[in-house]
């Protein structure tokens, strides 16, 4: 049994009841936005669905709203664990840019020296593979694959 794969799959369960009594919105076309639990910076967030005719789904299926600045943007951010342990991976942290309207790695030390994400469609994300949400600004919503 890969006990990584099932406990990546628990959390994504547990993050996704956990972060439900947040939901804005839900449609029926396969995706669903979550606001920032009340009182709580982190949450968890993922999706036990994948794109048609592929293993997963890409970060250009997910969008982050809220923030207007790149400080604030920054400070809004999605982490994937690392697969060589129970840990954050750093190379798998990413914001989204709300001037520059793109997908950024949070590796530099503020957003002026964050690198572009060249193509989110190539950033994949297994089924059942969660994530961790740092939201900083109380309005920060995400919307991410339901089913696609």
């Amino acid at each position: 049994m890969d006990y990584k794969k099932i406990l990546a799959a628990t959390a994504a369960v547990i993050g996704t009841v956990a972060m439900a009594d947040g939901i804005v919105s839900s449609s029926v076309v396969g995706y669903m936005t979550v606001q920032r639990p009340a009182g709580y910076q982190n949450s968890f967030g993922g999706s036990f669905f994948m794109n048609c005719g592929s293993d997963s789904y890409t970060l250009a299926d997910i969008q982050i709203s809220g923030p207007a600045s790149k400080a604030n943007g920054r400070n809004n951010y999605i982490a994937f664990m690392s697969s060589s342990g129970m840990k954050l991976d750093k190379v798998r942290s990413y914001w989204w840019d709300p001037v520059g309207l793109k997908w950024r790695v949070r590796s530099g030390t503020n957003f002026n020296n964050d690198p572009d994400v060249e193509d989110a469609t190539q950033v994949k994300i297994g089924a059942g593979e969660g994530f961790m949400c740092s939201f900083a600004q109380a309005t920060t919503t995400i919307t991410m694959p339901t089913s696609l």
